[in-house]
């Protein structure tokens, strides 16, 4: 067993280094004993909320007091006067102020105990330097043992994509009604805003949602199998003449897609649909194998007014890279999106689309180390808080839906998302290689 000396304030870099002004003060000493679970004395890990807020592993912890301690147990509807309190990794306050708060999440929030929420402070704030909003998640991550999967994706997104906008996120510890619930992901919320989704006022965000309901402003094209929402969050109304111009648009990018002349480079899809983020979009949902990403749920679009139709923000890859035990996407091989997905089907089709497909893919290709040290990075990160994680929710060594396989360390969880990366982007490179 060897104890180590940390010396590191300030933020580690996306390649894992750290800038040699941050390393300024001693924080915390741990013991590390080749990455097992006895780094920390987990058994006898004090859990209460000021014994988390002094300390939890260098990660802020966010402090939720709802009135009267009532349990937040709606999803549609916000809880009303909340006190939030967000806390740096040595316990001082960042940010105290009251928000609105609910429930958020469909298989998640009606199965799972840990509960992912959605925050709306009364005024904008920064979180963690991130563009001051009102509307943030909190992300539970119960199923994915090793909290990176979303991580990942958003770090894919943000890094080494030409998405025009993709979520920010941090860990922290979350206290609700004094008590400690664990390891979360806080992220921004997918909107409207000039730091966000920036369509301007009159722009659109769409989602393809198989859970839609009648209360959603939605509308259907031909070639998906389910309703795309208007996500209208820049306004408190969304008129029928919006609606009607939003869904025409997209009613004749379908039009003309599966029509003879597609792909005409002037009056084919190019004229109306983003190549570059449908490609890189599709790529990463792809190399994830995102089970969900097959135009089902979760599968969000942009439109400006005057401008082309846009994949993206990328979201919810807590069932992807390898994280699902049907539709054979426990395997790393085999195409998903592009063999599932009725667009994606057909772009495939046009030698424009495939080479620029190729030529895309070994851009991620190229950068597997570096998706590989950013897995290693996190990891190390979030090896302790996980295991405290697990003290709570138990999940290591069980069956949480829809787990292919389970280990009992975090380790373990951790080696298995890198093998199947590792295999998947093989796979990939085989078949991109052999269109």
């Amino acid at each position: 067993m060897n104890v180590k000396a940390q010396f590191l304030k300030g933020d580690i870099n996306e390649n894992g280094t750290i800038d040699i002004e941050d390393i300024t003060m001693l924080i915390d000493y741990y013991l590390e004993t080749d990455g097992s679970k006895d780094s920390i004395d987990i058994d006898n890990y004090d859990l209460s909320p000021k014994a988390v807020i002094s300390h939890f592993c260098q990660l802020p912890v966010m402090e939720i007091i709802t009135p009267n301690g009532d349990d937040i147990t709606n999803r549609r509807d916000y809880m009303d006067d909340v006190e939030i309190t967000l806390y740096d990794s040595n316990g001082e306050i960042l940010i105290k102020s009251t928000a609105q708060v609910r429930g958020r999440g469909n298989t998640s929030w009606s199965h799972f105990p840990k509960k992912s929420y959605k925050i709306k402070f009364n005024k904008k704030q920064s979180l963690f330097g991130e563009p001051k909003d009102k509307t943030w998640v909190l992300l539970a991550n119960y199923n994915d043992k090793t909290a990176l999967r979303n991580d990942l994706a958003f770090w894919m997104g943000r890094k080494l994509s030409n998405l025009d906008y993709t979520s920010s996120s941090h860990f922290i510890g979350l206290i609700l009604n004094d008590k400690f619930l664990g390891l979360y992901q806080v992220a921004e919320q997918v909107k409207i805003a000039p730091y966000r989704v920036n369509v301007e006022e009159d722009g659109f965000l769409m989602e393809i949602d198989a859970r839609a309901t009648d209360e959603d402003v939605h509308f259907s094209i031909p070639h998906c199998h389910y309703p795309i929402v208007i996500k209208d969050q820049s306004t408190d109304v969304l008129n029928k003449a919006d609606s009607a111009y939003c869904a025409q648009f997209v009613n004749t990018v379908d039009s003309v897609l599966f029509s003879f002349n597609y792909t005409d480079t002037e009056e084919g899809y190019a004229k109306y649909l983003d190549t570059d983020s449908f490609v890189d979009w599709m790529l990463i949902n792809e190399i994830a194998k995102n089970n969900d990403a097959i135009f089902y749920s979760s599968c969000y679009m942009s439109l400006a007014r005057g401008g082309k139709l846009k994949m993206g923000p990328l979201w919810d890859f807590d069932i992807a890279w390898g994280n699902v035990n049907y539709n054979d996407n426990d395997s790393p091989e085999g195409l998903w999106i592009g063999e599932k997905t009725i667009w994606f089907q057909r772009l495939l089709k046009d030698r424009n689309f495939v080479n620029k497909t190729k030529e895309r893919f070994e851009h991620f290709y190229s950068n597997k180390e570096n998706i590989i040290d950013r897995i290693d990075s996190q990891s190390r990160l979030l090896r302790n808080p996980a295991y405290i994680n697990n003290k709570i929710w138990k999940t290591f060594g069980t069956y949480v839906w829809p787990n292919p396989v389970w280990y009992d360390t975090y380790e373990e969880e951790v080696d298995y998302l890198k093998s199947w990366i590792l295999k998947r982007l093989e796979w990939l490179k085989e078949y991109y290689g052999n269109l």
